[in-house]
């Protein structure tokens, strides 16, 4: 009963509030995503490290999709929209799994030094904190640390997929709904089909929007 209770869809009269978080929710999180991937992306190229490049190229995909699904949701697109921001949630996960992957690959075939950064290392011993006890107390961190970073993953990104993927037919009742019921959308003069109030124009007959609309 209670599993019955924690997947039953949300009321009618909640579902704009629903189509609302929704779009806050991914639009932040792809915002941050690319920005962070962005970033590594950078620092990979500088470090000419090749698979990590590749790894936070996907992420920076992964946002992309979330952002382009967040996009779709405006133009009334439901299924579309919902299907983008699922498979960018899972995208992202796997992401995610491939760079801990990568690390362990790393201290498995390198041991402890291959996953410390040469200018901590030799910080380490210059100072004589590099000694058999340290590397194993820095491997054993590693782990502890990339295992939890990986079943956190697991945990907040295939929940979020989770949540898009419950909350379709609470966002394609909302985008059924009278524009006027929902603050985010409204409705194009020619062919009345439900349009995002930022988009320029009627992605569905072309339209030009009126300035009033895309306040």
């Amino acid at each position: 009963m209670l599993l019955a209770m924690s997947v039953a869809p949300p009321l009618p009269h909640d579902n704009a509030k629903v189509l609302t978080r929704v779009l806050r929710l991914a639009g932040l999180e792809g915002k941050s995503v690319i920005f962070l991937a962005g970033c590594s992306v950078l620092l990979a190229a500088m470090g000419r490290d090749w698979p990590v490049l590749f790894v936070s190229g996907v992420a920076a995909w992964a946002g992309m999709i979330t952002l382009e699904g967040t996009k779709r949701l405006g133009t009334g697109d439901a299924r579309g929209g919902m299907d983008r921001l699922v498979r960018g949630e899972l995208a992202l996960l796997a992401a995610i799994l491939g760079y801990v992957g990568i690390l362990f690959f790393r201290y498995a075939n390198g041991g402890v030094n291959a996953i410390t950064p040469e200018f901590l290392r030799t910080l380490m011993e210059v100072s004589g904190q590099w000694g058999p006890e340290d590397q194993r107390n820095y491997a054993r961190n590693f782990k502890l640390r990339y295992g939890l970073v990986a079943a956190l993953s697991v945990v907040f990104q295939g929940g979020l997929a989770l949540y898009y993927h419950r909350r379709r037919a609470a966002v394609a009742a909302a985008l059924a709904q009278l524009p006027a019921n929902n603050p985010l959308l409204t409705a194009c003069p020619v062919c009345k089909k439900t349009v995002s109030r930022t988009a320029p124009m009627c992605p569905h007959c072309g339209h030009p929007l009126a300035p009033t609309a895309a306040m």
